[in-house]
């Protein structure tokens, strides 16, 4: 695994990739503009992105990982700010159509203050475009949509394996962000890597992220091929996430919970591995 690993480092560094030049004017503007102020932790692994993408040579090929709440998001954009200053684009995958609406919504209002960008939502029910100086959502059709993603205008694209289909080609895709990226096969990785619209030669940086906790010898041997960048530390006034384990006999005490925090007018998530019941996997579904 580790020999395979270096194997593909190799192979990256001999490959060229769109230099992304740094730019620190906006970049300031941008996180001054945030309601709160960045860790420390958020702001190193930035710098090792931007750092990554100020190369000519060897694409970055990096994997951003941060629990829940940690901040991933923003990071991420001000690298994909950074690209659409240096007039490329990015593109983000979500392996879901409900991730990718949180990340569109996410990053409409942390872009908001930066004038003149589109920022796309492709999914396989929703193809939205936004203008952040109109600040307005326009549903387009699937065949104007792909007209769109193609034109002249720089933009942000983010969608689901919908993004992954052979009529889907790209302005000039710089950075390929890629959330939860086990829930991607290579190949499909691959293949948005081959319509980035880039000139020939060009292969383009990839930043993978995660908020599953990989620890760093399982991560040499999972993602030996890609540079680790962890966010470890909460943004302040973050709430601290208590997880426990219920032993079977004791599910009452955990009913009594739940019941105490819908009268309280919360909301209590059941996830179960299926959604309808299955005698082969003999494992508990929502409907049962």
């Amino acid at each position: 695994m580790q020999l395979h690993g270096n194997r593909i480092r190799h192979r990256l560094a001999q490959l060229e990739t769109p230099f992304i030049e740094f730019k620190e004017e906006s970049t300031k503007g941008f996180v001054k503009s945030l309601p709160y102020t960045l860790t420390a932790e958020q702001k190193k692994s930035a710098w090792e992105i931007l750092q990554d993408m100020q190369r000519k040579q060897k694409p970055m090929n990096r994997l951003l990982e941060g629990d829940v709440g940690s901040g991933k998001t923003v990071v991420a954009a001000l690298a994909m700010l950074n690209v659409l200053e240096n007039d490329f684009d990015s593109v983000l995958l979500a392996p879901t159509e409900i991730l990718a609406e949180q990340h569109y919504n996410g990053l409409r209002k942390l872009l908001a203050d930066i004038p003149n960008i589109n920022i796309i939502l492709f999914t396989r029910t929703n193809k939205y475009i936004v203008n952040t100086s109109e600040k307005e959502s326009i549903k387009l059709t699937k065949k104007k949509m792909l007209e769109y993603l193609n034109n002249e205008e720089k933009k942000i694209i983010i969608g689901t394996h919908s993004l992954i289909q052979d009529d889907v080609n790209f302005r000039k895709a710089a950075l390929i962000i890629v959330d939860e990226q086990h829930r991607f096969g290579v190949k499909q990785r691959e293949s948005i890597k081959e319509r980035t619209g880039l000139a020939d030669g060009l292969y383009p940086h990839f930043l993978a992220m995660t908020a599953t906790p990989i620890p760093r010898s399982l991560a040499l041997t999972v993602y030996g091929d890609l540079d680790i960048s962890i966010i470890d530390e909460l943004p302040a006034g973050r709430k601290v996430i208590d997880s426990q384990l219920i032993d079977p006999n004791n599910k009452i005490a955990a009913y009594d919970l739940i019941k105490t925090e819908v009268q309280a007018g919360h909301q209590v998530f059941a996830v179960a591995p299926l959604i309808d019941e299955s005698d082969k996997l003999g494992v508990k579904s929502v409907i049962d």
